[in-house]
């Protein structure tokens, strides 16, 4: 059984603990994963806003009718899916951030990053061979590919027709590879546990790497 969700909702399958589960976790820089998700979602999600003028409307508490799901994901996602619980609301930064750091090196067989997507891989296929991008005796070649790119239309840009019909013609908004630094600033400012926990994230990734590579050399030295 595969389950894909926050932490938070393990009881709902009577997991915890205890019960040995094998679990995989890939994490994504924040900056990365907040500029994609709004890229991704500018006009469903954003109403084809700047997304510092929503961070702006985050700050003075202006999010009626903004679906609540779309502003979590602009704000320490990754923290929160991480947690035992719901957020805890009086605990310090430092609780929360270590509560997610310590289920991350404890509950996790594999964590990964997107940013090192070859190597999880790579890590993944060791620990578990059913993931692998080969197995023994088939010449079938897996591949993971990854590409970040925005809808080739997010129909946020609106003129007005210049054929004599009504309404308006949309378009699409070309919305860079990477943030402007202003905005960059925003999501900074919105993700620093997230921030933190990426930092843990690819601390423990180096030792699953050197892990993984004297595995690798160790058996390259039994088959010679």
């Amino acid at each position: 059984m595969s389950f894909c969700s926050a932490l938070k909702h393990l009881s709902t399958f009577d997991w915890d603990d205890t019960k040995r589960i094998k679990a995989i976790t890939i994490l994504r820089d924040p900056i990365e994963r907040v500029w994609s998700m709004y890229r991704f979602e500018t006009r469903m999600c954003y109403n084809c806003k700047n997304l510092t003028e929503v961070y702006d409307k985050i700050d003075r508490g202006d999010t009626y009718g903004w679906d609540t799901l779309c502003l979590k994901q602009l704000q320490n996602h990754e923290t929160a899916n991480l947690l035992s619980t719901d957020w805890p609301e009086d605990a310090s930064d430092d609780d929360i951030v270590n509560q997610a750091i310590d289920n991350l090196k404890s509950f996790f067989t594999v964590v990964g990053l997107t940013e090192q997507l070859t190597m999880s891989v790579d890590i993944l296929g060791t620990v578990f061979p059913w993931l692998g991008k080969t197995i023994e005796g088939s010449n079938v070649r897996c591949s993971l590919p990854h590409s970040n790119k925005s809808p080739e239309n997010n129909h946020c840009i609106m003129t007005k027709r210049t054929d004599g019909g009504p309404g308006y013609i949309t378009s699409h908004w070309d919305l860079p590879n990477q943030p402007d630094e202003a905005t960059r600033a925003a999501i900074i400012a919105h993700n620093q546990l997230d921030i933190r926990l990426y930092e843990a994230a690819v601390q423990y990734f180096e030792l699953q790497t050197r892990a993984f590579e004297e595995n690798q050399l160790a058996s390259r030295r039994e088959l010679s």
